[in-house]
């Protein structure tokens, strides 16, 4: 039996029986087993992606089973709402009156569609909905069993938005432990770089983004077709360095 940290109620599982508050959690960057409620991970010392608000959101799947009618509204609004990020969402069957199917949407699929609110957003300035989605990602990326390269990209960009550089460089130095050429990680270390400011780590991360690009895209790589869109876009405001007659 654990003592839950938000409520004190005694449970056993994952999730706190009287709140869906998380018990267990994994580090975000080692991946290790990080007790609830603690801010540094104890095998790694990095910090723990856990707020004190996103404790306070159950888990996206529990609030849906539970049928919040908040949390309901919000996914449906995601599974309507833009997709300006470039990743291609999953597809969603409908009930005969035109309701998403909630139950066919697995918690990774979750997290990817509160990605796309928040980054959907975030380009329209719409604060108040970056503050209400974001804790609610956040915690539904970090419930996952495992974080591949994309989610960390995701995990990344969500903590630049929210000022969050700690963390945001952790999910960076993770992605590029794992894979040091990944374009994302390239367009993760530019957004990072632009947002305090850093000219000379903006170039660094335009020269490494074409020094790799054509390398890294021959790879096939599922999250490059994901998103392809930001790649490409990425790329053109970098441009093509001339190519020198002979």
């Amino acid at each position: 039996m654990t003592k839950c940290p938000q409520c004190g109620f005694q449970s056993d599982g994952k999730f706190c029986r009287e709140c869906g508050t998380p018990l267990s959690l994994s580090c975000s960057s080692c991946r290790a087993p990080v007790g609830a409620g603690a801010k540094f991970c104890p095998e790694c010392g990095a910090p723990t992606a856990v707020s004190s608000s996103a404790r306070k959101v159950q888990p996206v799947w529990i609030a849906i089973a539970a049928a919040g009618v908040g949390i309901v509204l919000a996914v449906i609004a995601l599974v309507r709402s833009p997709n300006p990020t470039g990743t291609i969402p999953p597809p969603v069957s409908a009930s005969p009156a035109g309701v998403p199917d909630l139950s066919t949407m697995t918690p990774r699929e979750q997290a990817d569609r509160l990605f796309n609110r928040v980054m959907a957003a975030h380009e329209q300035g719409n604060v108040e909905e970056v503050n209400r989605f974001q804790p609610m990602a956040i915690q539904a990326y970090q419930v996952l069993d495992s974080l591949d390269n994309d989610g960390r990209y995701h995990l990344g960009l969500i903590y630049t938005i929210i000022g969050d550089v700690v963390r945001a460089r952790a999910q960076l130095d993770s992605l590029r432990q794992l894979d040091p050429d990944h374009l994302l990680a390239t367009l993760l270390d530019h957004t990072l770089s632009e947002s305090s400011g850093d000219q000379a780590a903006m170039a660094s991360a335009k020269r490494k983004f074409m020094e790799d690009y054509e390398q890294e895209i021959g790879t096939g790589k599922q999250e490059y077709t994901d998103h392809r869109q930001a790649l490409d876009t990425f790329r053109q405001d970098v441009g093509t360095p001339p190519t020198s007659n002979p």
